[in-house]
């Protein structure tokens, strides 16, 4: 066969990131090693330890701390594997990549498995003729490993090939991240939106990158990539469109309206230059002449989610002047001249006032090309949806994948866009609701900030507002009700403040998540830091804490209000010395849950805000923190601070201890909502992430998001309860914490 190169006009070929054998399989182990342990920590798996004669229970379930590296065994259907593992606090397991391997089961010799391996003394020696082998080696294959373990995990085939594709594709961006990867010194000079794409994803959950719906193309749309692209922009029609922003919400405001569209023409001011806006109003009106939408559009339209009423039509100031001297053709078009003179055109002035009711929004590239040019083909032909064009500014994914910065411009908003893929427990689209949720939650929780000197003075804390968002509804998908849920959530955006706007000279803002980041040298992002800072390990860390936690308390015991915490949703806010000073807080909308009980401190909470936020018990709730903070990020952070800044595990929980213990001492009054959350329990829920995505495939094609609370599976010990702000805690306490209900 002869290779001929491409035609031409051909797409370039795209190249698979990083792309070698060994980097494949370096890859491989390391995800492989938390395959076991992140399931062994859920207990969906049991290795069991080998040749060892001391304290059994004090090496599986140490309360703080790591235990010894000892030898382990899993015996599989397939295969048995072997490592060395340290248990560690909440019973979590630190493996040596290094020492796994794969013992295969006798085979004959058509690689027919005689019988299963009888135990870890199962060595029969090599028949020399190859029949009965037993084959021992470096373990690095995940996917292999799932075959060999499927029985123990008890999924079906359907399950386990769709948690092979998850696997498959979190081990290629893995691998794009090793060839990429950069020295600790260079990543902390990264400024937030770059440091973004050298994260390795959410700690706890193991197909983190599945991003089922993206292809090779897709890759460059991920964070690893660090490659900017450009968004396209739509119009859409009143009918299937809806806008709602933070000025519409708030007291005295009618409950449920959606926002005046004059807000949407501010809107796009502020994110577009006047030429871009100039021209996308220019395609705009010459496809409402050429198409001339059906009058009964709004009947037709009447069963578009509704989680607010619908827009009332009022005059607004126009998006652009889409007046004679104001229609420009586009730099990409034909010669201006060649074209009729706009003055000749009377039909682009006659639509000039029904131009001015359409929503504007952005649309992720991918978006654009899988799923409204196919899914909205109606709309598009019938001036329902008009295409405006590319706008100019260059955007960069953060680790959420649909969440996008704008590189060029900073200052102007994030943008979190409808992107339907798959990642980790759920699509990724963006409902009506949502988009309504968003400004109505950011306001009164900046309400609440403003409002509160201890917020607002003390710790300084940011809520990232959402100040806007849009959503267009589908008319087939939107008269199913009972279609999955993300065929209703198609086409929408959250307008995002940056993290960027709220900064002052010398400041640096990066996610609570990165500094979980080691780089290529070996050397943590975070030990960088503490060098930088000139401060002692212990000090930067109490810096940290005394950031992070006292403002996530006060929300949660004042006014009931939960976040979801997790590193990616925490920005830690540095100063010029490169100490943790203050966090903004991201993710609002439906994420932010309630209290539930009587908390007079948010009487004043507009019910359009309160509509959208779910209520649990304090016990619940607790969670945001015991499992969101602790569980969730503090879990890896307290080895690595062990490992890489020389601060033992037993001293990183005092020092979150005492920040806890401070604000508590600092907030008497709110003693009985301390009792009530309760985050020193000796024990608590284990929340099983893993679990609930890697068997749940079944809950993807619902007509509504899971609204449950997280899957819980037996119980972790607290090791915030186990020591005191100045030291140890009593035996009582150990041995409290020490106890593991299954």
């Amino acid at each position: 066969m002869t290779l001929r190169p491409p035609a031409a006009g051909s797409p370039p070929p795209v190249a698979r990131p990083g792309g070698s054998a060994d980097r494949w399989r370096q890859a491989g182990r390391i995800l492989l090693t938390k395959l076991i342990a992140e399931l062994a920590y859920e207990d969906l798996l049991s290795p069991q330890i080998e040749d060892y004669t001391g304290d059994t229970d004090l090496a599986e379930h140490p309360p703080i701390g790591r235990g010894p590296a000892l030898a382990h065994r899993l015996v599989t259907a397939g295969a048995v594997y072997r490592f060395r593992a340290r248990r560690g606090t909440f019973g979590s397991w630190w493996i040596d990549p290094a020492s796994l391997t794969r013992t295969a089961p006798p085979v004959d010799g058509q690689g027919t498995i005689l019988s299963p391996p009888s135990g870890p003394d199962d060595r029969r020696p090599v028949d020399p003729r190859g029949q009965g082998r037993i084959d021992e080696a470096a373990a690095d294959d995940p996917v292999r490993f799932l075959r060999d373990a499927q029985s123990l995990l008890g999924w079906p085939d359907p399950v386990l090939a769709d948690v092979v594709r998850d696997l498959l594709a979190t081990q290629s961006a893995d691998q794009h991240l090793l060839a990429t990867a950069s020295p600790a010194a260079l990543l902390a000079r990264l400024p937030f939106v770059a440091l973004e794409g050298h994260q390795s994803g959410h700690p706890c959950l193991v197909a983190n990158k599945g991003r089922l719906g993206f292809g090779a193309a897709a890759s460059r749309y991920t964070p690893e990539a660090r490659s900017p692209f450009r968004l396209r922009w739509v119009a859409a029609h009143p009918a299937i469109g809806r806008y709602w922003d933070i000025a519409s919400t708030g007291p005295g405001l009618p409950d449920g309206a959606a926002a005046d569209q004059s807000g949407n023409a501010a809107l796009v001011r502020a994110e577009l230059d006047t030429e871009t806006r100039v021209r996308f109003a220019d395609v705009l009106a010459r496809a409402l002449v050429a198409t001339a939408p059906p009058r009964d559009a709004a009947a037709q339209a009447s069963h578009l989610p509704t989680p607010t009423a619908p827009p009332s039509s009022t005059d607004l100031g126009p998006l652009t002047d889409l007046g004679p001297s104001s229609c420009r053709a586009p730099s990409s078009e034909p010669d201006p001249s060649s074209e009729p003179d706009p003055s000749s055109e009377p039909g682009l002035l006659a639509v000039g006032a029904a131009a001015e009711d359409y929503v504007w929004l952005p649309v992720h590239p991918w978006q654009w090309e899988n799923v409204i040019v196919p899914l909205f083909a109606a709309e598009l032909a019938t001036g329902l949806l008009v295409p405006l064009g590319e706008g100019p500014d260059r955007y960069l994914p953060l680790q959420a994948v649909r969440t996008l910065a704008n590189i060029d411009r900073p200052e102007r908003r994030n943008v979190k866009l409808a992107l339907m893929i798959r990642n980790t427990l759920v699509w990724r689209g963006m409902s009506a609701a949502d988009a309504a949720a968003g400004p109505a939650v950011s306001r009164w929780l900046l309400d609440l900030r403003d409002a509160d000197p201890f917020l607002r003075e003390v710790t300084g804390v940011l809520p990232l507002s959402e100040v806007a968002g849009a959503a267009v509804g589908h008319r087939a998908y939107d008269a199913i009700p009972g279609a999955p849920y993300r065929l209703h959530e198609l086409l929408g955006v959250i307008w995002r403040d940056p993290v960027e706007r709220h900064l002052v000279d010398g400041e640096q803002a990066r996610s609570l998540a990165s500094l979980l980041t080691i780089g290529s040298d070996g050397r943590s992002l975070a030990a960088e830091l503490v060098a930088r800072s000139g401060q002692s390990a212990r000090d930067w860390l109490g810096a940290l804490f005394t950031a992070l936690l006292p403002p996530l308390l006060h929300y949660l015991y004042r006014y009931g209000v939960a976040f979801t915490p997790h590193g990616e949703n925490i920005i830690c806010i540095f100063d010029a010395e490169q100490l943790p000073r203050r966090i903004a807080v991201k993710d609002f909308g439906a994420d932010i849950e309630l209290v539930d009980g009587d908390f007079p401190e948010r009487a004043g909470m507009p019910t359009q805000a309160a509509a959208h936020c779910r209520r649990w018990p304090g016990p619940l709730l607790a969670h945001s923190v015991l499992s969101a903070v602790f569980a969730g990020h503090f879990r890896y952070f307290s080895v690595l601070a062990a490992d890489h800044l020389q601060v033992e595990e037993g001293e990183f929980w005092r020092l979150v201890r005492a920040a806890v213990d401070g604000y508590h001492a600092r907030f008497p009054q709110l003693g009985e909502r301390f009792r009530e959350i309760d985050l020193l329990t000796p024990r608590f829920d284990r929340v099983c992430l893993n679990r609930e995505q890697l068997a749940g495939a079944g809950f993807h094609d619902r007509a509504d998001r899971d609204g449950g609370f997280d899957l819980m599976h037996g119980k972790v010990a607290n090791p915030v309860a186990a020591v005191t702000s100045h030291g140890p805690a009593s035996q009582a306490e150990v041995s409290m914490a020490r106890t593991e209900d299954q």
